[in-house]
């Protein structure tokens, strides 16, 4: 499974080396979303800026992907009925557009950040 994740968010950084701390398997492939060009045409770059892309057959974002890092992590197994739960709710969609909503996006160069 190849996940795109925005290597300009902190947040997003510290969750992709999270992911790659606990995939003990290699079931998930982590790439920076800003380093890599994709040229799928069924591929939504700006809404990858906003949200986590996966790959797997088919493009998803946000909390979709997230739902797919769970199934591939086996420590994150015991909290698959709440992901199950959270996604047959809606409440896991809210959440984390919630959470991407607010977070942070920094584009540093060799003097200074831009927020």
């Amino acid at each position: 499974m190849l996940v795109l994740y925005d290597n300009y968010c902190p947040k997003c950084t510290r969750f992709a080396s999270w992911i790659r701390r606990w995939d003990w398997l290699r079931w998930v492939e982590l790439k920076p979303l800003r380093d890599t060009s994709i040229t799928d045409p069924c591929f939504d770059l700006s809404l990858a800026q906003k949200q986590l892309a996966s790959l797997v057959g088919k493009w998803r974002y946000g909390y979709d992907t997230l739902c797919r890092i769970v199934l591939r992590l086996p420590i994150l197994w015991l909290f698959l009925p709440l992901f199950f739960l959270g996604k047959v709710t809606g409440v896991g969609d809210y959440l984390y557009k919630q959470i991407a909503i607010r977070r942070t996006v920094l584009h540093c160069d060799a003097r200074h950040c831009k927020v």
